[in-house]
């Protein structure tokens, strides 16, 4: 009880701090702040206080902190009534519009608009008009529209996206806009349109509005790569490459559509064309850095790696997307075998995209691990732990992982007791140290990692399968690992490793029968080595020689 009156007081004090510009404002036009002035009585004064501004002021910015909307419009309009003040007008109309009250939102917008005429409120007042007449489904109160200053569209859509449109009704905007036309003075209408359109998934009417352009600028360019990327996706590539080609016709040759034009023939496997389309691009366009970009990346998923090279290298001496380029150099440096080059390539890469000098101090690690660097791998890791808190989890499950690959199961320990030291608790870094602690023997840590796991997440299918698997394999307690088992396999019916498991323990039960029959039923899903291991060992205990030796031959 206590705690909540202390937070309702901060709630209260807090609502009057943000009140304070307001209070300073009225305090600053002389407005009296005392009810009790006049020489009422308390019951009288009370009544006055409560139709007084700064009551008004503290109840309307306390219920908008509360974001109690229909209250704040209340007492905002109180407020107003009481000052015409232009400010309170403001907060009125985000009021009625935070509380979806469009109707009168524009009612008192154009009260506002009759003292101020701005390009920005008459741009609220077009998006108020599409969402009203949207949300009522219908042309109620005679709404006009009436714009014949030329508004910038971008301000518009801007306001419709503080409006939270949906798709469906950006789809109905573009209705109401076709209507109106003529009613809308926008700089670029054709634009504005086009934007509705991407707005509300309209992807075909986007197609036909992009084709109507005179000119093929910049913003037709970012818009018709939306749309290109989406029905792309959708596999309608002859659609497109139709689309692409009128365009073409219309607007001669562009690199944008040569390079969709490229992605079209590869989507469609027809990589000679795609190759030959990007070549005589590059030839056309020589100084187009994109385009060059766009056929190396081609020439190295295609393994074309000479030539891919050569391009890359062209692109460095341009010094265009330098991280990239490297990150490629690389990669095709790796493919060649060349670890030492690809690992200069690498730490050429700055922080500038931390995205890919994420990754890339990654891949460096890696290959230093395949070279048998461990201590030098492991010190880039634990800097970039540092340089990424955020990843500090992501970064060790990668050391280890890289560690235990190597077999280094001792050095990969030490790895995670140190940081897991760091953290009160990690289920993933846990169960790779219970993991590891199994290859070595340690059966003690892994029990106790284990069932740590397991009083958080009881229903840890793998935490009991592991569990129950490493007593079965390094401990004589059966039946408890059966216990175990038979809980994962509850949970995880279908999992060829909880499969071997049952029927392993089945094995050291004595169990031969159920034993080949879980067996049998994991090696129908996977033919994993342990699995065929296992199966063959209980088959030749069962006396079952010939059909051991067959599933022997098999692996």
């Amino acid at each position: 009880m206590r705690t909540s009156i202390l937070m309702n007081k901060f709630i209260y004090f807090s609502s009057i701090l943000s009140a304070l510009p307001l209070i300073f404002m009225f305090i600053m036009l002389g407005q009296p702040v005392s009810p009790n002035a006049t020489g009422l009585s308390t019951t009288d004064s009370q009544k006055q206080f409560r139709n007084s501004w700064l009551y008004l002021i503290m109840s309307s910015e306390y219920a908008n902190y509360s974001k109690n909307f229909r209250l704040a419009a209340i007492d905002y309009l109180k407020l107003y009534e009481l000052t015409k003040n232009v400010d309170v007008l403001n907060h009125l109309i985000s009021a009625f519009i935070a509380s979806e009250d469009f109707e009168n939102a524009l009612l008192f917008l154009d009260e506002q608009l009759s003292h101020q005429e701005t390009d920005d409120l008459l741009a609220l007042k077009l998006a108020l008009l599409f969402k009203y007449e949207i949300v009522i489904k219908d042309k109620a109160m005679d709404q006009v529209f009436d714009f014949h200053s030329k508004l910038a569209e971008k301000k518009v859509l801007a306001y419709l996206e503080l409006l939270n449109f949906t798709p469906s009704q950006y789809s109905l905007a573009i209705n109401i806009f076709r209507r109106e036309r003529n009613n809308i003075s926008l700089e670029n209408p054709d634009e504005f349109l086009l934007y509705l359109m991407l707005a509300s998934n309209s992807w075909d009417e986007a197609l036909s509005q992009i084709k109507k352009f005179k000119e093929f600028g910049l913003i037709q360019a970012d818009s018709a790569d939306i749309v290109f990327k989406e029905l792309l996706k959708r596999g309608s590539t002859s659609v497109l490459l139709n689309w692409v080609e009128s365009l073409e016709r219309k607007h001669g040759l562009k690199p944008h559509l040569l390079m969709m034009k490229a992605e079209i023939f590869r989507a469609q496997r027809k990589n000679n064309l795609a190759l030959l389309t990007l070549t005589n691009a590059v030839k056309i366009f020589p100084k187009n850095n994109q385009l060059v970009f766009a056929k190396a990346v081609f020439l190295f998923d295609n393994n074309l790696l000479d030539e891919a090279r050569n391009t890359l290298n062209l692109l460095l001496t341009n010094s265009y997307r330098r991280n990239e380029v490297y990150f490629l150099l690389g990669a095709i440096a790796e493919a060649d075998k060349l670890y030492p080059r690809a690992v200069e390539h690498l730490l050429s890469i700055t922080n500038y995209d931390p995205d890919i000098y994420f990754i890339s101090r990654k891949k460096i690690a890696q290959l230093m691990c395949s070279a048998g660097q461990f201590d030098e791998a492991l010190e880039l890791l634990n800097w970039l732990q540092i340089d990424f808190p955020a990843k500090f989890i992501e970064v060790g499950q990668f050391k280890a992982d890289l560690l235990i690959n190597k077999n280094q199961f001792e050095l990969a320990m030490t790895v995670l007791n140190d940081d897991l030291s760091k953290l009160d608790f990690d289920r993933d870094l846990v169960y790779t140290r219970a993991l590891v602690a199994d290859r070595l023997g340690k059966i003690k840590l892994l029990e106790k990692d284990l069932r740590k796991i397991l009083s958080i997440f009881p229903n840890d299918a793998d935490a009991l399968n592991a569990l129950g698997y490493s007593l079965t394999n390094l401990t004589s307690r059966y039946k408890e690992a059966y216990q175990l088992i038979s809980k994962a396999l509850e949970i995880k019916s279908d999992s060829f490793y909880i499969l071997d498991s049952m029927g392993w323990v089945y094995f050291k039960l004595g169990d031969l029968e159920r034993s080949i029959f879980y067996l049998e039923k994991a090696y129908e899903l996977s033919q994993d080595d342990e699995i065929t291991q296992h199966l063959v060992e209980a088959l030749n205990a069962n006396g079952d020689f010939e059909k051991a030796r067959i599933i022997l031959e098999k692996s």
